[in-house]
């Protein structure tokens, strides 16, 4: 859940219009999901969405907003490679809600699980928090398979 807070003379007070930030109330839906990514010294919250259907050119359509081009393939590849989840026949489209600019290698985990998640049409479990730095990402992408595919 988001809290919000109203900034009032004395000080802040909690929102009680709670209806527009309330995450847990909102339509849940596969191939999304939120992470946390360093903006200069601040965190900031960012939703990944992912996207991916079946391609109906010869050659798929790989597309990012937020993110880049080259970076995409890469995860791509190490999902195949690692997790045996192949993505060869599917265009793929990754965007990083609010126009954010991603260079950070920790928002790839979240990456993998919006494009893995959307690929099995499966929302990954609301508990599911993504922290890990992904450095060893190989390790733990058949976890991330697993978590999504049950």
């Amino acid at each position: 859940m988001i809290e919000t807070m109203l900034h009032e003379n004395p000080g802040q007070s909690e929102n009680p219009d709670k209806k527009d930030a309330d995450a847990d109330n909102a339509e849940q839906v596969a191939g999304f999901c939120i992470t946390v990514t360093q903006e200069g010294t601040r965190p900031l919250l960012v939703e990944v969405q992912a996207l991916v259907d079946e391609a109906h050119a010869p050659n798929p359509r790989r597309l990012c907003v937020g993110l880049e081009q080259n970076r995409l393939a890469m995860l791509l590849a190490v999902l195949h490679r690692h997790a045996g989840v192949a993505c060869f026949d599917q265009d793929v489209f990754v965007n990083a809600v609010g126009g954010v600019r991603i260079t950070e290698p920790a928002v790839d985990l979240a990456v993998l699980l919006s494009i893995v998640s959307s690929l099995k049409n499966k929302l990954h479990e609301k508990k599911f928090k993504i922290i890990i730095e992904n450095y060893n990402r190989s390790r733990i992408l058949s976890e991330i398979y697993a978590a999504v595919s049950n």
